[in-house]
């Protein structure tokens, strides 16, 4: 009962416990792991390892108890609540959120009347997003990243050709009132939402901010908020 009273989670603003079920055990992370590039040598003695080309999405496992015994005609309302994608939270870690990008789940009305629980899988980016990253900043805010390396949504207001600055890394591009690049989703867009990508040069990993000493300017007469997105890699 111990888990029923302080472990819960929150998905998309609404919780496990406001459903009728709760969590019967810790959720189980899996997946998260790196690729290597790896190059055969002819005549080498093993394999050259290079650098991680891409992390695998992180895995969250579920197992969900019922509440009451007429939870079996609220199965639709928990689908319903399970679908899309959206921001999964963990309740002994408040200050942290998952995206979700996929849900899965299998037969739910089965599985209650054969176990008395039921399994959510939760899809997500390998990474823990803090809430605190995702408040508006100014770039003399950030100067230093405490956190790993995280992608952040840049916001330029302007007029005409920009050069934003990144660690001595350059992206160049033309803004026409806002642009806002978004380096997680690799993607720039106006206030319309309307793709602006092509009205920019340079390379979207070249602007994230790594961990340590940070050092981020806009050209002049621009001004630029930034939401740094930061966390820790799992």
């Amino acid at each position: 009962m111990e888990c029923f009273e302080k472990y819960d989670i929150e998905y998309n603003n609404a919780t496990a416990k406001g459903h009728g079920v709760y969590l019967y055990d810790y959720a189980q992370f899996s997946g998260a792991e790196k690729s290597y590039q790896v190059t055969q040598v002819s005549g080498r003695l093993g394999e050259l390892v290079g650098t991680d080309d891409y992390k695998s999405n992180l895995k969250i496992q579920c197992i969900f108890g019922i509440i009451s015994s007429q939870f079996m005609s609220h199965v639709t309302v928990i689908k319903q609540w399970l679908t899309g994608t959206g921001i999964l939270k963990i309740s002994d870690h408040q200050d942290l959120f998952y995206k979700v990008w996929k849900i899965d789940f299998g037969d739910i009305e089965r599985e209650i009347r054969k176990f008395g629980q039921f399994t959510v899988t939760f899809t997500c980016t390998p990474y823990q997003f803090l809430d605190d990253g995702q408040q508006v900043r100014t770039p003399d805010d950030l100067t230093y990243n405490p956190y790993d390396l995280c992608r952040p949504i840049y916001t330029i207001n302007g007029s005409g050709s920009f050069t934003l600055t990144v660690n001595g890394n350059k992206m160049t591009g033309t803004v026409n009132g806002l642009l806002t690049i978004d380096t997680e989703r690799m993607i720039a867009y106006n206030s319309e939402m309307v793709n602006q990508s092509n009205l920019i040069t340079g390379n979207y990993e070249d602007i994230f901010i790594p961990h340590g000493e940070v050092s981020i300017s806009i050209s002049s007469g621009d001004t630029l908020s930034i939401i740094p997105q930061w966390g820790y890699d799992v």
